[in-house]
């Protein structure tokens, strides 16, 4: 059965409530814009605003971060959470869930307020499908958690495969910024002047993506590292920053769930990375001499969306296999809206390349840690950054792997013998009788059958590669 809303207008009703309860500062308050056809839902904290709206996609559409005052996404172009199937070729069928309007209610916790949208599909198989939104702001944090899954009906009698992708717009408006994606090679980092067209990256070694303005504040987007297929990036007015997660078989009955954190922070002038709502650099030099490595000054910034009473621990390790040596420790109190900086030294000795790491763990369990190479002196030792876990799925999945469903395939060209044009009729009518010809066109070359079949006496059937 597919899931239904419940009590939709209930919950409206219940927005503006909230929204009068809510206070004390640091409470998480839920207020009620729009009109019935077109909702405007705004979570709100003393960390951030954000505005959702179901009526356009089920999308974010603004995203504000207070300590700051900066805004997230560009008015009329940013947008988050979208979401598609990706890995079939109808493209109604990809689009759909950001083209429709989604139901929605509001869920009051004792530690905040999450939105939850539901929608379902209405393509072919999609129509017993469904997806859930849940975003959640909780008191006192700069991050929203996001819950999203995709329900297979078990009226379908089977499963599918299912490949989830995850669509957003988002930087700081009016800044320069860099987008920040973690590879095999090291973190690549692309603005729009550097950026070509669109990117496709499919070696991520860990599950987070960030857009850093000029100014140190920052968008990072985390999200489950082991399902992952690639990342992507398109340029333009606000570039894309989006990730694909490899296909799942999703059995009728069942559902595909993932978390994700949306996390806006400020004060750092690199991302290295991210994980667990922190986010995290390293200031210093990308390479230097060896005489210069004998005594190198660092510095390690940290912010996080939550509060974390937690301990950093920075090592460094030549490539491509020495051991990891330990430069230092402190315990830290993270806290939304701060940046913690720890300076320490580096010594040395060796000309190579050499990854410096920050771990940041809480009573021994490690939450995330962050990456960056150091050329010392003349080395040719390439960059390479391990995975710490391997990622489900076919290894050698890619965007262009995507199926037609069963009767969904584009149609055939209807190509006519109608128009004639100047010819000398070789065999027609032939000795032998009409021969049965299959053709095998495109929509650019299919006038030389007509051609051909002006000339010789034929059956033709067509099948047509490709659509106008």
């Amino acid at each position: 059965m597919r899931p239904t809303m419940r009590h939709v207008s209930a919950g409206l009703a219940f927005i503006g409530f909230l929204s009068l309860s809510g206070a004390t500062w640091s409470a998480t308050t839920a207020t009620l814009q729009g009109n019935k056809e077109a909702p405007r839902i705004v979570l709100e904290n003393q960390f951030i605003r954000l505005t959702v709206e179901p009526a356009l996609g089920g999308h974010c559409t603004d995203f504000f971060y207070k300590p700051t005052g900066k805004r997230l996404l560009q008015p009329g172009v940013g947008r988050l959470q979208g979401v598609r199937v990706w890995n079939y070729t109808d493209g109604d069928l990809y689009k759909q869930w950001q083209k429709c309007a989604w139901e929605h209610e509001i869920d009051r916790r004792e530690d905040g307020v999450a939105v939850v949208l539901r929608a379902a599909g209405d393509i072919n198989f999609t129509r017993s499908t469904t997806f859930e939104k849940r975003l959640t702001l909780r008191h006192e944090e700069a991050m929203v958690r996001v819950t999203t899954t995709f329900h297979v009906g078990e009226e379908l009698m089977q499963g599918f495969p299912i490949g989830l992708w995850f669509a957003n717009q988002a930087g700081v408006v009016g800044e320069e910024c860099r987008y920040s994606f973690p590879l095999d090679t090291g973190v690549t980092t692309l603005d729009l002047s550097t950026a070509t067209g669109q990117e496709w990256f499919y070696q991520p070694v860990r599950g987070w993506i960030t857009a850093l303005g000029k100014s140190g504040t920052g968008f990072s987007l985390n999200m489950e590292y082991r399902r992952l297929m690639c990342f992507y990036m398109w340029p333009g007015k606000q570039p894309t920053l989006e990730w694909a997660f490899r296909t799942a078989e999703v059995e009728n009955g069942e559902s595909l769930s993932t978390e994700q954190l949306m996390v806006a922070f400020s004060g750092l002038q690199d991302v290295h990375g991210s994980g667990g709502g922190i986010v995290a650099g390293l200031d210093g030099p990308e390479t230097c001499s060896i005489k210069g490595a004998a005594g190198l000054p660092l510095t390690a910034r940290i912010a996080s969306g939550t509060a974390y009473d937690c301990q950093l621990s920075l090592s460094v390790k030549q490539l491509p296999d020495g051991e990891a040596q330990p430069v230092t420790t402190r315990t830290l109190k993270l806290r939304p809206g701060t940046c913690e900086s720890v300076p320490f030294t580096l010594s040395l000795r060796a000309e190579g390349t050499y990854l410096v790491t920050g771990q940041v763990t809480v009573k021994g369990k490690e939450i995330m840690d962050f990456v960056r190479p150091l050329k010392v002196g003349e080395t040719k030792t390439p960059v390479h950054v391990a995975a710490k876990e391997e990622r489900l799925g076919r290894k050698s999945e890619r965007f262009e792997d995507r199926v037609p469903l069963s009767g969904g395939g584009p149609k055939d060209l209807e190509l006519s013998m109608a128009v004639e044009s100047p010819h000398t009729k070789w065999a027609r009518p032939r000795a032998g009788g009409k021969l049965n010809v299959l053709v095998l066109t495109s929509c650019m070359t299919g006038r030389e059958a007509v051609e051909l079949g002006q000339r010789l006496d034929m059956n033709l059937m067509w099948v047509t590669a490709g659509t106008q």
